[in-house]
């Protein structure tokens, strides 16, 4: 299971998503029966840019659902069709076996919601995936409303914080949700990632399948790379100095990345955001 969500503020909207895979066998450590962990990374990214003026999210199976982006991918005639673009996807959630969110920027604003074949009309707010973690997220909201009310702090901070603080603080949270927490911009300018920093609260993370799991707190950084509409996220862990480069068009799993600096990472990832036709808006 998992959880995405957008959210509209006026003409920018917030998708929310986590990047934790399920592994219904959990983590097995020596000398110690097998456990669940909350904190598995990198995971896989569920929400990007297609283009400049479209992303998607998805919950579900994710291989089909990649499979199912990458074929709207590759055809250049749907780019700007967003109907062409909600039936294909809407064809492809009709086995029940993944769902998806569309924003688009195509006609202004918009929120589409795509679940056993239907196609939910646009509205302020979408969600997909595990409804418990849907209320969580609304007590999370109304607690940084309260703390950030004399700082007068956008409502569209304070969802992407509200979720964060879900992901990051909150020690074997739930089956359904973890990993990091990513969020997509998309506004009139065009659709790009947020780039944010945190650190996990300490707990027990899984890193790169390492099933004796490591112990302590452990930030990351997103890293920048100045292209909107390209589906490429570089995730710098500074304590264990590696980054992962997400590329979802191109494989299912991030590409592991033994490099020096987080600015290394960031030029990676500003070539591959280039090659599939990012654009740098100033």
């Amino acid at each position: 299971m998992t959880f995405v969500a957008a959210r509209r503020f006026d003409q920018r909207i917030i998708i929310i998503a986590d990047t934790k895979i399920t592994d219904p066998g959990g983590i097995h450590r020596p000398g110690s029966s097998t456990v669940r962990v909350h904190n598995c990374i990198p995971g896989r990214l569920k929400a990007f840019p297609l283009n400049t003026k479209i992303s998607i999210g998805y919950a579900g199976l994710s291989s089909l659902a990649l499979d199912s982006i990458r074929s709207l991918a590759r055809k250049e005639a749907v780019e700007n069709d967003l109907d062409a673009i909600l039936k294909a996807l809407a064809n492809d959630s009709a086995d029940g076996q993944v769902d998806f969110l569309v924003v688009s920027h195509l006609n202004g604003p918009e929120i589409f919601k795509i679940r056993n074949g239907n196609i939910s009309a646009d509205q302020e707010s979408h969600w997909i995936g595990d409804s418990g973690i849907a209320r969580l997220l609304q007590t999370s909201i109304d607690e940084q409303a309260v703390l950030l009310a004399d700082a007068q702090v956008p409502e569209e901070v304070i969802f992407t914080q509200a979720w964060a603080n879900i992901l990051l603080t909150a020690p074997s949270l739930t089956d359904a949700v973890g990993g990091l927490p990513v969020s997509v911009l998309c506004s009139p300018l065009g659709h790009c990632f947020n780039i944010q920093a945190g650190a996990y609260n300490p707990e027990t993370v899984v890193i790169g399948g390492d099933n004796d799991g490591l112990y302590g707190q452990y930030s990351f950084s997103f890293v920048e790379d100045g292209m909107r509409g390209a589906p490429v996220l570089g995730v710098w862990l500074a304590e264990i100095g590696i980054g992962y480069l997400y590329d979802p068009l191109s494989s299912d799993e991030p590409k592991l990345c033994r490099l020096k600096t987080i600015d290394e990472l960031s030029k990676l990832s500003a070539l591959r955001a280039e090659e599939l036709g990012g654009v740098k808006i100033n």
